[in-house]
């Protein structure tokens, strides 16, 4: 009878074991299941504000207008046009010219305005490509002939991946026809917080071509708006393309792998070493040309 009892005691003691293990997996799979909606609703929400953020620098192009900027062929007649807007927007969530503004900065672009020293769309979501040609396909198409610009600033643009990096390096890279002029003089690129995958960095790497007159020194591509995170494949094209370039020295991007940080590193840091040598040279230079200077003055004095 003692045993009997022992026994009935195990086996309800396993039945409320089992009931309660039940109640956990029953409680986890409810917080599984309002994750995955609170997820999918912010998810939406980001889709729908960065699709409203699109159409508002849609809705805030004025069609005459922007026929008239593209219009002028030279930088003196397109300072003839009265604008609503300035150089730069106010810093408002939702500026009233943004589309217009946007469609006149990227026609300076293709003008090469010499006083524009840089195109900044930061925090601004740019028209898909299809959608408004004046501004996307007409910047990338602007690029290698800018001789002036030295800051491209698209930092949460919401730029997709695919096409766009591919043309964005293809914009960067030296002419392989030097007679066509010196290319794009882009000194600092920001592309972060966009909507790139691993393919799509790999592109933008592209860029640091090992030609001694890249011009790229800074580059950010961090905190994309990505499921995947940096694979070993995009450390490996990066580490490769800045093995022979001796440009960039400053580069923003998370390099969570022990082994690609070190080598990425010891890259950029040999560029800046290399930058400070240069400008020292150059001083040393400088400083002999006018001693120069300085004893051909006193000897014609004399």
């Amino acid at each position: 009878a003692a045993q009997r009892r022992r026994e009935a005691a195990e086996h309800q003691q396993r039945e409320e074991q089992e009931e309660a293990a039940q109640r956990r997996r029953e409680e986890e799979e409810a917080e599984r299941q309002q994750r995955e909606k609170e997820e999918a609703r912010l998810a939406a929400e980001r889709e729908e504000e960065a699709q409203s953020s699109k159409a508002w620098a849609l809705r805030t192009l004025d069609a005459g207008l922007a026929e008239l900027i593209c219009s002028t062929g030279s930088i003196s007649e397109l300072r003839r046009i009265s604008l609503p807007f300035g150089d730069s927007l106010p810093e408002e969530v939702e500026p009233k010219h943004l589309g217009s503004w946007m469609v006149w900065m990227v026609h300076r672009l293709s003008l090469d305005d010499p006083t524009m020293e840089m195109l900044d769309f930061s925090g601004y979501e740019v028209p898909a490509p299809e959608v408004e040609p004046r501004i996307l396909p007409k910047l990338l198409e602007a690029l290698p002939r800018s001789t002036h610009m030295g800051r491209l600033l698209l930092g949460d643009c919401g730029l997709a991946g695919g096409a766009f990096p591919r043309a964005l390096a293809a914009a960067m890279r030296p002419p392989a026809d030097r007679s066509a002029g010196p290319g794009c003089r882009v000194k600092s690129l920001d592309v972060s917080r966009n909507c790139f995958e691993n393919e799509d960095l790999q592109a933008v790497f592209g860029a640091l071509t090992p030609a001694s007159d890249c011009p790229l020194e800074h580059l950010r591509v961090s905190y994309q708006f990505s499921d995947q995170p940096v694979s070993w494949e995009t450390y490996q094209v990066l580490h490769n393309a800045l093995k022979h370039n001796t440009s960039l020295r400053k580069l923003g991007m998370e390099l969570n792998d022990a082994h690609w940080r070190d080598q990425i590193l010891r890259c950029t840091l040999r560029n800046v070493d290399r930058a400070r040598k240069l400008r020292w040279a150059r001083h040393l230079k400088d400083q002999h040309s006018r001693a120069q200077s300085d004893d051909l003055g006193s000897f014609i004095g004399r």
